[in-house]
């Protein structure tokens, strides 16, 4: 069973469970992750990257930490020109300066921020709550402002984020 979150122009609108990886017209980036000595209460898990079939896929990079899973894609969609997309997980047990020091270390080397970036993923960083240090360093250092404004979970809370250096990107359907 996998669980999608579907985003559109206006924010997060729905979670979709779906019984196979794969949707027709698609192709599937993945980054499985096996449960390991250090994170044995933590079950089989991973991030998964669903690109339109008829998109050209230039670069994936796959990263993995305990706390901190992502996977890059420089892609060009059909007509539409090149993108960086950027799938995360941040593990709620990863304090922010492991968060900044990892994305610093690992992602920003293979980001343009010339190019149009979109980075989006359980951040597990509630916008609701005092979170403008994080805000502040993903518009400093990726360039990148925050599009999400609604709930992403059933407490009400914001942690599924969703960041572009480009209004386009975040705004098409």
């Amino acid at each position: 069973m996998l669980t999608l979150l579907v985003w559109q122009k206006h924010g997060f609108v729905k979670m979709m469970r779906i019984g196979s990886n794969e949707i027709s017209g698609y192709d599937i980036v993945r980054n499985d992750q096996d449960r390991s000595a250090s994170s044995l209460t933590r079950p089989h898990h991973g991030l998964v990257m669903y690109i339109r079939s008829d998109s050209e896929i230039h670069t994936i990079h796959r990263y993995s930490s305990t706390n901190l899973e992502f996977i890059f894609a420089t892609v060009s969609p059909a007509g539409k020109g090149r993108c960086q997309v950027v799938v995360v997980y941040k593990s709620p047990k990863c304090s922010m300066s492991e968060l900044r020091s990892k994305l610093t270390a690992h992602l920003l080397p293979l980001l343009d921020t010339q190019c149009r970036v979109v980075v989006i993923g359980d951040f597990n960083v509630d916008l609701r709550s005092s979170c403008t240090e994080f805000m502040r360093y993903m518009e400093t250092t990726f360039k990148c402002t925050q599009f999400q404004e609604n709930a992403t979970t059933d407490s009400g809370s914001v942690i599924d984020l969703v960041f572009s250096n480009s209004e386009v990107v975040c705004r098409c359907g």
